[in-house]
C-alpha cells in the first residue's frame, strides 16, 4: 500500500524464522525507502552466513538489493562484465548473449 508506516514492523521481520519473510521485508523496506532500515538490514545480512545461507540466496541477494537500493551499497560488477555491459532502451544494464560464457565466467571468478 506504500505506507512507510509499516517500516517498523518490516524491520522486525528481518528476525523472522522464515527466510521468505525476511527477503521480503528487504524488499518492502526498499520499494518504502525506509532509510531507518539500513543497519537491520545490514545485521541481516551480517546473520545469514551463521543461518548458513548462501550468497546466491534469494534472502541474501533481497537483502543486497535493498542495500544498494537505500544507497548503503553500491554494485560490483568484475572488469570483464563491466567493459562487456551495454545499456538497454530503459537504461537497465544488459550484456549481449553472444559473450555470455564469458560473463558467467568472469561473475563466478570474482564471486558474484
Amino acid at each position: 500500500m506504500g505506507d512507510p508506516r509499516c517500516g517498523p514492523a518490516l524491520i522486525g521481520l528481518l528476525d523472522s524464522g522464515n527466510p521468505t519473510v525476511r527477503e521480503w521485508a528487504a524488499t518492502a523496506l526498499a520499494n518504502l525507502e525506509i532509510h531507518g532500515a539500513i543497519e537491520p538490514l545490514r545485521r541481516a545480512y551480517r546473520a545469514c552466513p551463521e543461518r548458513a545461507i548462501p550468497p546466491d540466496s534469494p534472502e541474501s541477494v533481497g537483502i543486497r538489493g535493498a542495500l544498494t537500493e537505500l544507497g548503503a551499497r553500491s554494485p560490483v560488477v568484475p572488469p570483464l562484465a563491466a567493459r562487456l555491459r551495454a545499456t538497454a532502451a530503459d537504461d537497465t544494464p544488459s550484456w549481449p548473449s553472444a559473450h555470455f560464457p564469458e560473463i558467467v565466467n568472469d561473475l563466478a571468478d570474482h564471486a558474484r
